[in-house]
């Protein structure tokens, strides 16, 4: 919420940085967490469908052996969602027994969906305006909470490398932060360029609560150089 409010109030922040969107996965914690965000930001959230974290909503083991067994899940309905985010937008359309198909995402879905999440923001940068030499023509920035797991493959998307586990791992800590400037330059030959301006920013969450990340077996908590 400090850094939503520093956003916000900080008289040198550019137009085009603060926020004029907010979207969220269907997670009680990733809408828990927005509750702040669009509270402080006075924007009306909004659900995405794929925001969600990779392999949806399951029980038991991520890898491994799977059990016939384990029952379905299919995450909350409209009418949960909204109590625990008020003013939710986005959630007409999903069935009453809730937002998730049941069962547990491919991999190859993710990437698939991974790289439709890149696309609608870089189609959205497109429509709403991203360049630096015409800030005022831009309509601000748009905010996703989402998760980690699924960030790994989202920045490899944006950045134009296929969104696999592959040879190379991004971590994104348990409440960190990204800014990712997504610049279009049509007469270029590289005609979008995403900046990772800021990556995987813990510093606003004290070190004794910080909780890292781990892909694959592979753990790191970042400790604080402020």
């Amino acid at each position: 919420r400090n850094c939503c409010e520093k956003i916000r109030d900080d008289p040198k922040t550019e137009p085009r940085l603060r926020p004029s969107f907010v979207y969220t996965s269907g997670f009680q914690r990733a809408l828990e967490t927005c509750y702040p965000i669009a509270e402080c930001l006075n924007l009306p959230p909004r659900f995405h469908q794929d925001l969600h974290e990779e392999g949806g909503v399951f029980e038991g083991p991520r890898r491994g052996i799977r059990r016939e067994s384990y029952p379905l899940h299919f995450g909350m309905n409209s009418n949960q969602m909204c109590q625990v985010l008020p003013g939710l937008q986005g959630t007409e359309n999903i069935p009453e027994q809730g937002w998730w198909v049941g069962g547990q995402e491919p991999p190859n879905d993710a990437q698939k969906r991974a790289n439709r999440c890149a696309e609608w923001l870089w189609k959205m940068a497109e429509e709403q305006g991203c360049d630096e030499s015409f800030p005022e023509e831009s309509s601000g920035a748009v905010v996703c909470v989402t998760h980690g797991l699924f960030m790994d493959r989202l920045i490899k998307a944006l950045a134009g490398l296929d969104p696999h586990l592959g040879s190379m791992l991004i971590m994104t800590s348990n409440c960190a932060y990204w800014l990712v400037q997504l610049r279009i330059d049509h007469d270029e030959n590289t005609p979008r360029i995403a900046v990772m301006a800021a990556c995987n920013v813990v510093d606003h969450v004290p070190m004794s609560i910080r909780t890292g990340h781990s892909i694959c077996g592979i753990a790191h908590c970042q400790p604080s150089y402020t």
